[in-house]
């Protein structure tokens, strides 16, 4: 056992004196899980930021909002988009990679934020040659 592993059981067995084992290994999971999730958000959020918010395409969910939201503000719709994408982007993302390290979660939110939209963006510009070709 590490040192993270020691002070997490202790802060459990603090709060939650009462449980077996079993469960505070689950509540540790749980934990764990958190954690990860949050660096990926982090991760997710910044690669929205710095690279995807200052662009004007269509990218993330900004074309589906648009169908789905057709009376709403641009601005509802860029909102909405921010969070669906950084959200989603660092649950899927903790989802399919099942990172074992920070650094891991952090990566897996950027990683997958960029993932989609790059499919995002090849199929936007697929659509458009396939539009000048015509």
């Amino acid at each position: 056992m590490n040192e993270f592993d020691i002070l997490i059981e202790n802060l459990i067995q603090t709060f939650f004196s009462d449980l077996s084992p079993g469960n505070i290994s689950l509540i540790k999971g749980g934990l764990v899980f958190v954690g990860f999730w949050l660096l990926a958000y982090f991760g997710a959020l910044t690669l929205y930021i710095f690279v995807f918010s200052n662009t004007n395409d269509n990218v993330g969910a900004r074309r589906f909002l648009d169908r789905i939201f057709p009376n709403k503000s641009p601005e509802f719709r860029s909102r909405a988009d921010f969070i669906i994408s950084t959200i989603l982007g660092s649950l899927i993302g903790i989802i399919i990679y099942s990172p074992q390290t920070p650094i891991e979660a952090y990566l897996s939110g950027l990683g997958w934020v960029g993932a989609l939209n790059t499919i995002v963006n090849r199929n936007q510009f697929n659509d458009k040659a396939s539009e000048t070709d015509k």
